[in-house]
């Protein structure tokens, strides 16, 4: 079967831009917990529903889940959201190229900030050109309505920040079949070059 990307997840851990390496190590782990309790083995494909359609090829290293940490990640529902969050961030990683997140504070209605560093400014620090925002929401398993569901429903709660300007994808991931739904229509992103980063 043939893919169109690849990602690693101990990428996630290993200075991923925003993240420091503590909650970089948290979501790795919940995803490799997550994936082992679906039965998915490194290598699995991912599969992108929305246009464009694409599969993408997930690899980690396994290694035997021990009863300690399934025991610190019993909470399904907050592992699965952290998994999510693994991916969508990894996936957004290899999709975008250099790009540096930001967790986004309650009530904006989204989980990150993407920040796409464009050129050094004279202090050598990151100049970033744009941002978007990403809601991300994981299910462990569930039907493609319940996947649909659950998009409209972080869609709506996207539009609590729609006044800063900034496109939004929105994204769901399903555990069971290993699956996404999307929605990222705006594909034009506006110049916000002279704007702080919210």
């Amino acid at each position: 079967m043939s893919v169109d990307e690849v990602i690693q997840l101990e990428a996630i851990r290993d200075e991923f831009p925003g993240l420091t390496k503590a909650i970089g190590a948290y979501l790795y782990e919940a995803a490799t917990v997550i994936l082992d309790e679906c039965r998915h083995r490194p290598g699995c494909t991912l599969e992108i529903l929305s246009e464009p359609q694409r599969k993408i090829s997930v690899h980690w290293r396994e290694t035997v889940i021990s009863q300690q940490t399934k025991a610190a990640w019993n909470d399904r529902d907050r592992a699965t959201e952290a998994a999510a969050e693994c991916v969508v961030l990894l996936l957004c990683l290899v999709e975008s190229g250099d790009c540096a997140v930001e967790r986004a504070r309650k009530r904006t209605g989204i989980d990150y900030w993407i920040r796409k560093e464009m050129h050094k400014g004279e202090s050598d620090t990151e100049v970033f050109q744009w941002c978007c925002r990403i809601g991300i929401s994981g299910i462990f398993s569930g039907t493609l309505q319940d996947m649909k569901r659950r998009l409209r429903r972080k869609i709506k709660q996207a539009e609590q920040s729609a006044d800063s300007g900034f496109p939004a994808w929105v994204v769901v991931v399903e555990f069971a079949h290993l699956r996404i739904l999307e929605d990222h229509s705006m594909t034009t992103l506006p110049d916000h070059s002279t704007e702080e980063t919210p």
